[in-house]
């Protein structure tokens, strides 16, 4: 039995405490980077590797391949978190 305005343990939506939305804009960022991350660097990977193959104007070998693909993987996680920060910042403000 409750009187007045004493909190219950369902009572109100937990995204309208300053914490709850704290907890929900750095939650739904990070899902939305991670989701953002893979075709990212798939997108920046695959001109690199093309750029890096017509300049040295012939196929590029494995080792080549792979150290513009590492870099292109951190390119992309880093515009992912950016751009997904920043999305969420202007979508619940």
């Amino acid at each position: 039995m409750r009187h007045g305005n004493q909190p219950g343990l369902n009572d109100g939506d937990p995204l309208e405490s300053p914490l709850g939305q704290i907890l929900w804009f750095w939650g739904t960022s990070l899902f939305l980077a991670v989701l953002l991350f893979f075709p990212t660097s798939k997108l920046i990977g695959g001109i690199a590797v093309r750029r890096l193959e017509k300049r040295l104007g012939r196929a590029s070998d494995d080792s080549e391949r792979h150290r513009v693909l590492r870099r292109a993987r951190l390119i992309g996680g880093v515009v992912a978190i950016t751009f997904a920060f920043l999305f969420n910042r202007a979508l619940l403000s």
